[in-house]
């Protein structure tokens, strides 16, 4: 059975249209998702990078701030989920922040200066908390790793397009 020269022309039409929509949807996606950043998951936890604003100067209460030593602080919006069925304990020490091919540890002078509760928290299952985590860095940093525990191998994200702020 032969197919008329006009249901081929069609079907040609039909599959360029499929592919050409696939890839401007497949554009999106990639765009929204770094552009708020790419969620990625270590042991039980999953981190999702929202926010990174690199600053000179953190200011906790009237009575403590920081400067930053190496340069620049870059504080981090991150939403951290437990998808086990285990509570966990998420400690900001475990993360790191990626500038060329140095890796640095949150500021312990940073993470004082923000609000208590951003440096360990207890997470039961199913929950989500949006969190901050402080770095002294000499410049904004182009990746994070994230790590549920010190142990775990931990999970690369670009931030390279993370906004200053969480909308």
């Amino acid at each position: 059975m032969s197919s008329s020269p006009r249901s081929s022309s069609n079907l040609r039409r039909a599959v360029v249209l499929a592919v050409v929509g696939g890839v401007i949807l497949s554009g999106l996606a990639l765009f929204l998702s770094r552009r708020t950043g790419r969620g990625v998951v270590d042991g039980p936890l999953s981190f999702t990078p929202r926010a990174l604003r690199c600053v000179g100067e953190v200011m906790g209460d009237e009575f403590f701030s920081a400067v930053a030593e190496r340069g620049t602080f870059c504080i981090v919006e991150v939403r951290v989920e437990n998808l086990g069925k285990e509570p966990v304990t998420y400690v900001a020490e475990h993360q790191r922040a990626l500038v060329g091919s140095d890796e640095f540890a949150p500021s312990e002078q940073g993470l004082d200066a923000t609000v208590e509760g951003h440096v360990e928290r207890r997470l039961e299952p199913g929950s989500a908390v949006d969190l901050l985590i402080v770095f002294d860095v000499p410049s904004r940093p182009h990746a994070l790793s994230f790590h549920a525990s010190a142990e775990t191998r931990g999970a690369i994200t670009d931030v390279t397009a993370l906004p200053e702020r969480s909308e």
